[in-house]
């Protein structure tokens, strides 16, 4: 298997980077999965022409079908991560069928098949018996599905994704709802503060040596997250993690979900003291209209079955708050503190609205088109720090606007030739 890959990137007056790699045994790209094996009979012989069939609610199409080769081995490439059933089927010998094979992002699983002599009509189904190893990745990585980033409770950041994995940790508060909003920390990997790289749909989105990315992206959006801490290969830059976000898909069949919430001054609790409220203090960092707000929207389905998919979503998150001492302008006599009286109270807005979508198009069962936008601005109104020994007016307005296009074609040209051009 030979597989190319080719990645445009203007920068100044623009560079182009072909890079052609030998894999021999699967290769995909970041964002998707494949799934490689060997067909046998009950000797042991390799069986060539078996027919595999791959469905799954996460394919677009019906199905996806390879035949095994002379050796018996069959691989399937750049399959959406997702549950899968696998079919194998040969003239003269029982159908046999594997149930609930999990594939995830960037994953090469493997199923090796032993069938029996026997009518095609008899079927033997295998459901759960052994979990599918990726023989073919070494990396120490750690993958978040669509159920676990909907069932755990946390903060709706990627940021908020990485003490969820395995050897990672963030420099920062834990997130109590949506507390840590529009803030970055520092990324710890095992124990040490790195480097890390960020794709979004197999575009690398690092431009700087921070050791702070991943913050602004919603994980409302994701089908799956995955974090590679060790053993990464050339593809990943610096030593660090390197967390892949793949967005969510259109199908034939529609989906889409909402959730929202919200809060504001009376519903807050606070815990001053009868001591500090004898100093005129109410609410140590209260909540100001319109205050806090977090919801999110999204649809996904088909333009056309079979052949065009869509997939579009929104969200937006903001608060407005207070902080004790800090002010907006001073009293009659020119005094910044609050502590003088007759100041005006300053307030601190920050807001995280998103917005991406995803269009695949099937050309022909070979070729496939797909293009993808993540879009998201990040507002601070009082950036660098605020308080009593600085008013608002010596703060510094942030507006943060990030950008990811993707446009990629994937074309099967021949049984042994792969290409991937984003």
């Amino acid at each position: 298997m030979v597989r190319i890959r080719a990645a445009i990137a203007i920068a100044g007056l623009g560079a182009l980077i072909v890079a052609a790699t030998p894999t021999p045994s699967a290769g995909q790209s970041a964002q998707s999965a494949s799934l490689v094996g060997k067909v046998a009979d009950e000797s042991g012989g390799a069986m060539p022409g078996v027919t595999v069939t791959l469905k799954s609610p996460s394919l677009q199409v019906a199905q996806l079908t390879a035949v095994t080769g002379t050796d018996g081995d069959y691989r399937v490439l750049e399959l959406p991560p997702g549950v899968y059933s696998v079919a194998f089927e040969l003239t003269g010998f029982q159908t046999s069928v594997r149930t609930d094979v999990h594939l995830t992002t960037g994953s090469a699983g493997r199923v090796d098949v032993v069938m029996k002599i026997g009518a095609l009509s008899e079927t033997v189904q295998v459901s759960g018996l052994s979990p599918v190893v990726d023989t073919v990745n070494v990396a120490g990585q750690t993958t978040l599905v669509q159920e676990q980033l909907r069932a755990i409770p946390m903060g709706g950041t990627m940021q908020e994704m990485l003490p969820l994995a395995a050897g990672l940790s963030i420099q920062t508060k834990p997130d109590v709802g949506d507390s840590n909003l529009a803030s970055r920390a520092g990324i710890i990997t095992y124990g040490v503060v790195l480097q890390p790289t960020l794709d979004i749909e197999g575009i690398n989105t690092v431009t700087a040596h921070d050791a702070d990315t991943a913050v602004y992206l919603n994980s409302f959006s994701l089908e799956e997250a995955q974090f590679k801490t060790s053993g990464n290969n050339a593809d990943i830059a610096f030593p660090g993690v390197a967390q892949v976000a793949v967005m969510k898909s259109g199908s034939n069949t529609f989906h889409g979900g909402a959730r929202s919430s919200y809060e504001n001054l009376s519903w807050q609790a606070n815990n001053v003291t009868p001591e500090l409220a004898a100093q005129g203090i109410t609410n140590p960092n209260p909540i100001a209209a319109p205050g806090f707000y977090d919801y999110t929207f999204d649809l996904g389905g088909r333009i056309v079955r079979d052949k065009l998919w869509f997939y579009g979503g929104t969200s937006q998150q903001a608060v407005t708050q207070g902080q004790i001492g800090f002010v907006a302008a001073p009293n009659a006599d020119g005094c910044w503190f609050a502590s003088c009286g007759g100041t005006t109270p300053a307030t601190t807005d920050q807001s995280l609205p998103q917005f991406n979508w995803k269009v695949n198009y099937q050309v022909t069962p070979r070729t496939r088109l797909i293009a993808s936008q993540f879009s998201a601005v990040k507002h601070h109104s009082t950036m660098g720090g605020s308080g009593q020994l600085r008013p608002l007016e010596s703060t510094t307005f942030q507006r943060q606007p990030d950008q990811t296009w993707k446009g990629e074609l994937q074309t099967a040209a021949r049984n042994n030739l792969l290409l991937d051009v984003i």
